[in-house]
């Protein structure tokens, strides 16, 4: 027989065994010219305790005639190896070991399989048909098929003959986890980076939100976390945080694990940013209304968040009022249009009401008259709108803590004409606000205090400031 047998033996050997075996046989047996040579010179024992005989005994099984009777000018026309190596697990030529998949409910699955190959392939079966225990010479395997099932044995099976796998369409997520699962138990950390990748692709690379991408999201964040898979959780996260208004509505999500679940809101959260109040405002209601009237837990769950959400939001707002004003443009052009838009603006102005104090009032005043000025000079005449209200309730409140203002040297920064107006409702002189005990009081001494507790503003004697009974005019 030609030289070139034996190096199509060897060649095979490399593919099933890996290059590292054929290397030895080469090294070990120079150059020889017939695989009887082989034979007759040396029982080489291989990796998995396997003969070069058997290595003979199976190259001619994937051929289908013996090595002998194939003439080299015809073997180029020979099938692809892969479809070969197919044939033999799909009709189980020259079996050598039965796999059984056991089950406590249905009949258990027998696989006609070859020894050679799950030794080769497959680091469980390599350990146990290598070693001292009777397992390692039994005709029969089994396995639980609660841990493997047999549709996931058959695509494990695929992966160790052939190299590739096809899978059932459409693909299914479970079918991917189960099979990373399965082939980690058997320690076949190859194919379980081949499902990893299989995984990325159902999911778009988890670059984007489509929908059915943000329908596989939970279940992969769930098995990235059980398997300890960071970055696959991590590129999850991503994604569920960059389109949290579509993936939070989903009962999926609401049973997420505790700690991944936390981990996204957290992510969800840091996004709230003075830049983009009112885009947080709308996919809150968006949320909202993608839950409404469902009234099973995971609903409440989802309600949850958004609240959670809403909090940060409405906590940003009233500390960084100016700020969301200057940095949220979605905000200003609201504010300009008078109608697009209007009820998140009210929205908003409210909120900053709410946070009103003596600290922040002028500055949310300048903040509103600001937008004011320019709804004004685009010649919009909006009447009676929110942030008119605003302001007017603005300037009531800063009339009202006068005092307490007027001590932090605030009035300084207001024009004339707010002055005017906010000196009016409290029958104040608008140097004496903004320039305090610099200016001469009134004859009778008494100025109107702070608004207390109680909401009433005690006389105060500028010159001796100590509460007195009497009282003046409103």
């Amino acid at each position: 027989m030609e030289g070139s047998i034996v190096g199509e033996v060897l060649g095979h050997t490399a593919i099933l065994m890996g290059d590292e075996v054929a290397n030895e046989i080469i090294a070990q047996l120079g150059v020889v010219s017939e695989l009887g040579e082989v034979k007759d010179q040396c029982k080489l024992t291989l990796h998995g305790g396997i003969e070069l005989d058997t290595v003979r005994t199976h190259v001619e099984a994937v051929y289908g005639t013996p090595l002998d009777s194939i003439p080299p000018n015809i073997r180029p026309s020979l099938p692809p190896l892969n479809d070969r190596l197919a044939k033999l697990l799909s009709d189980g030529t020259r079996s050598d070991v039965q796999l059984v998949l056991d089950s406590p409910i249905t009949t258990p699955s027998t696989l006609p399989l070859h020894r050679f190959v799950l030794a080769v392939r497959i680091p469980y079966f390599t350990a146990l048909l290598t070693s001292t225990f009777a397992d390692s010479t039994s005709p029969t395997i089994h396995l639980d098929s609660t841990i493997i099932t047999p549709e996931t044995m058959h695509l494990i099976l695929q992966y160790a003959y052939t190299s590739t796998i096809t899978f059932p369409c459409p693909l299914q997520i479970d079918t991917l986890i189960l099979l990373y699962s399965g082939a980690d138990y058997l320690g076949m950390t190859n194919l379980c980076t081949y499902t990893i990748t299989q995984i990325y692709t159902l999911s778009h690379d988890l670059s984007c939100a489509c929908t059915s991408c943000i329908l596989l999201l939970p279940s992969i964040a769930s098995f990235a976390r059980s398997r300890n898979l960071p970055c696959l959780e991590t590129d999850c996260r991503f994604v569920m945080v960059k389109a949290w208004d579509r993936c939070i509505p989903q009962r999926g999500f609401a049973e997420l694990d505790l700690e991944v679940r936390e981990e996204v809101i957290l992510g969800i959260l840091e996004k709230v940013t003075v830049g983009g109040v009112l885009e947080m405002l709308k996919q809150c209601r968006i949320v909202e209304k993608k839950v409404e009237g469902v009234t099973v837990s995971w609903g409440n769950t989802v309600r949850s968040i958004v609240t959670r959400v809403q909090d940060r939001v409405n906590e940003l707002i009233m500390e960084r009022f100016p700020s969301v004003c200057r940095a949220d443009v979605e905000f200003r052009r609201c504010c300009e249009n008078q109608h697009w838009g209007a009820d998140l603006v009210e929205e908003v102005l409210g909120v900053a009401l709410k946070g009103l104090n003596e600290g922040n009032a002028v500055e949310v005043l300048l903040a509103v008259m600001d937008i004011l000025k320019r709804v004004e000079s685009m010649g919009t005449d909006g009447g009676d709108t929110p942030l008119v209200r605003a302001k007017r309730e603005c300037v009531e409140f800063v009339a009202r803590k006068w005092w307490s203002i007027q001590q932090r040297g605030l009035f300084r920064d207001l024009s004339d004409e707010l002055l005017v107006e906010i000196a009016a409702g409290i029958k104040l002189d608008p140097d004496t606000l903004r320039n305090g005990l610099d200016t001469q009081p009134a004859a009778s001494g008494l100025i109107r205090g702070a608004e207390t507790r109680t909401k009433l503003r005690p006389m105060i004697n500028i010159l001796s400031p100590e509460p007195t009974t009497d009282t003046a005019p409103s």
